[in-house]
């Protein structure tokens, strides 16, 4: 795998786990420093500049959607994206009831470790991609 891959978080502001989605996404890819992982700015996709959507084209993605609602994949098939990862929030907080965060603006400590978690979820996907 000599390309780096393209990592999208949700972007939702309403929900709090949209905002794990990013906090998980930030802490995945170093802040953006990563020598394996890009983030993209998904807002720029889904208002269809140009040059952000040549950026995915046939790149691997991963995407970490927020909701049920799926609006991260979503936005991305609909630009012609390589999905090959689709992390979903809801069902890490699932497999950690524990980790529940306190709201959108502060996560807290519980947040935190969930977005942890997302995080992890990421670098797996980048094993299983490399193998």
């Amino acid at each position: 795998m000599g390309h780096k891959i393209m990592v999208a978080p949700c972007t939702g502001m309403g929900k709090v786990l949209a905002t794990v989605a990013r906090v998980g996404a930030l802490l995945a890819t170093d802040e953006g420093k990563s020598d394996d992982l890009e983030l993209i700015c998904t807002p720029c996709v889904a208002a269809g500049l140009q040059k952000e959507i040549e950026r995915i084209k046939g790149a691997d993605m991963i995407i970490i959607d927020g909701c049920i609602d799926e609006c991260c994949r979503k936005i991305f098939e609909e630009n012609g994206a390589k999905i090959v990862a689709d992390i979903k929030v809801w069902e890490v907080l699932r497999e950690n009831k524990d980790l529940k965060p306190e709201s959108r603006v502060k996560l807290g400590p519980k947040g935190m470790a969930l977005a942890k978690k997302v995080a992890e979820k990421v670098k797996e996907e980048i094993i299983k991609l490399k193998s």
